[in-house]
């Protein structure tokens, strides 16, 4: 498996880039959900 930031992009073929299959997709999801801004303060209390 590649680690990224470690891989120069002379060294990959199309065969060793993993398909990342909507991962980065459910992942800013969910960072976008954390950073999102309650609707009222009420949500601010558990």
């Amino acid at each position: 498996m590649l680690t990224l930031g470690v891989v120069r992009t002379g060294e990959l073929n199309e065969f060793e880039i993993p398909s990342l299959g909507g991962e980065l997709e459910a992942l800013c999801a969910s960072v976008d959900a954390v950073f999102a801004r309650p609707a009222s303060r009420e949500n601010l209390r558990v």
